[in-house]
């Protein structure tokens, strides 16, 4: 679940900052499933973020045979 997998998040990040260590990647992450989860997509897989990008960018994903 997305949830799950941004409570894992809160937790690196707070190691991070403890630690004086940087973490680009795992801030973006962090807020893209932050973004994510306020729209409603806390209790779907973590696949489920392509959502957020398909609203961001105002278009939709699809798959190689079309779906």
């Amino acid at each position: 679940k997305l949830s799950l997998l941004l409570k894992d998040l809160r937790l690196a990040q707070s190691l991070y900052e403890k630690y004086g260590v940087p973490s680009l990647l795992g801030s973006i992450c962090f807020q893209l499933y932050k973004i994510g989860e306020s729209l409603g997509l806390g209790e779907l897989d973590m696949s489920s973020i392509i959502q957020l990008f398909e609203n961001i960018g105002k278009v939709r994903v699809y798959n190689e045979d079309g779906t």
